[in-house]
């Protein structure tokens, strides 16, 4: 299969080592002209839990143009460049071509489909746990399952999709209820995330010290009673021994908005726990704790600008 992975860092570069070195024919999309030059020099290193080192040697390139038609576009940049990065997509694509987000936070795959049919659309999540190390290096902490569905419904497109990556080592299910899968994941991240990167602990910090393991349960409490207010049937119980479950496998790795908090890039808080927030909203209710780690969030972002 032809594959374009649209954003080289942490889990497009582990992505698509894994797809490359299963047989597929694969292309990543970056805008850094410098990390696209070292994958063409040095291709991606993942340190892996189960395969040690691997070097994955897709194509690289900076402009969709010279991959040209793929038959699974793989969308993986950060939020808040969907749409950005939406609109620049379309000579990868054809009637046949798939196109997937497997992208953190709720809505993404709904500003792809401002720009693209959304018959041919896949949403889905992983729990995979991977930080980069270094320019073109990557450490995949945690293996976990991944779920993906069509957009439109179904499993038309996904089921294929699925078999592709699990050939890969990655395993997937497809199912025709990704809407609650991403919300599942979007529970998760509301935890994990924020509370990582305000208090800079690795995943496994995060659900076993004590403090903040408690004000963890509070928070998934609260994100999942507005995910059934939404029409989600997500158990608390549930959600609570996945977040302890998932993070204890990442152990000693760094969580996504810890690694933008380091780096001082903007973070995804505005389509996780922002988006918890207007969703509460939208139902008449409240999400105080979302609400606080949004705005704390926030404000660590703004601190930045006052350093210079």
């Amino acid at each position: 299969m032809k594959i374009a992975i649209v954003g080289s860092g942490a889990m497009g570069g582990t992505l698509a080592t894994a797809l490359q070195l299963s047989g597929n024919d694969v292309y990543v999309l970056d805008a850094s002209s410098e990390l696209i030059s070292h994958i063409r020099k040095h291709g991606i290193e993942v340190a892996t839990p189960r395969a040690g080192t691997v070097i994955g040697t897709p194509g690289a390139t900076t402009e969709a143009a010279e991959i040209g038609i793929a038959d699974l576009v793989v969308v993986l940049v950060k939020s808040t460049h969907t749409g950005e990065v939406a609109k620049t997509l379309q000579p990868l694509i054809d009637e046949q071509t798939s196109i997937m987000s497997l992208q953190n936070g709720w809505g993404n795959v709904e500003v792809l489909a401002t720009a693209m049919p959304r018959d041919q659309l896949i949403q889905g999540v992983t729990y995979n746990s991977c930080h980069v190390r270094g320019l073109g290096k990557v450490d995949q902490s945690g293996v976990g399952a991944t779920y993906i569905g069509d957009y439109a419904g179904g499993t038309t497109r996904s089921t294929e999709v699925a078999a592709v990556l699990t050939e890969a080592g990655w395993d997937c299910t497809a199912t025709a209820d990704a809407a609650t899968e991403v919300w599942k994941k979007l529970i998760l991240n509301s935890v994990s995330l924020p509370l990582s990167a305000l208090t800079r602990f690795p995943a496994v910090e995060v659900v076993t010290y004590p403090p903040i393991a408690e004000l963890a349960e509070d928070i998934a409490r609260e994100s999942c009673a507005i995910a059934r207010a939404a029409g989600y049937d997500i158990d608390d119980d549930e959600r609570i021994a996945a977040i302890r479950a998932t993070n204890t496998r990442a152990g000693r790795g760094k969580p996504s908005m810890l690694q933008d908090v380091e780096r001082r890039r903007s973070t995804e808080i505005d389509v996780i726990n922002g988006a918890i927030v207007k969703t509460a909203a939208s139902y008449g209710i409240s999400a105080p704790l979302n609400a606080a780690l949004a705005r704390l969030v926030s404000g660590l972002e703004h601190s930045w600008e006052l350093d210079g």
